[in-house]
């Protein structure tokens, strides 16, 4: 029982708490450069920077040149990234990316 309480606090822990606005944005730059993003018709998406806007479940705002060029592979992968480099698993994340 004292395992699953202190599993439960670790998660709550993560559920409310905050990421500094320049570890999120090293994450990013770090995933740009690990897997080319996506482009259409000559236009390659640009993750700019992001921030945490709220907690309780955190949501992130990623500033992107063109949202609609975010795929559904590409969204998903980068929030799997996040959830494994601030660990994040067992947690709802929610990513919104949004124009510049």
């Amino acid at each position: 029982m004292g395992r699953l309480l202190d599993e439960v606090e670790r998660l709550f822990e993560r559920y409310a708490g905050r990421i500094a606005t320049a570890e999120l944005n090293r994450a990013l730059r770090e995933l740009r450069e690990a897997r080319q993003p996506p482009s259409r018709n000559g236009r390659r998406l640009n993750l700019l920077y992001g921030a945490q806007v709220r907690t309780r479940p955190p949501r992130f705002r990623v500033h992107v040149n063109d949202p609609r060029l975010v795929t559904r592979d590409y969204g998903y992968w980068i929030e799997n990234e996040l959830r494994r480099r601030f660990e994040l698993q067992g947690v709802p994340v929610s990513i919104d990316f949004v124009p510049r």
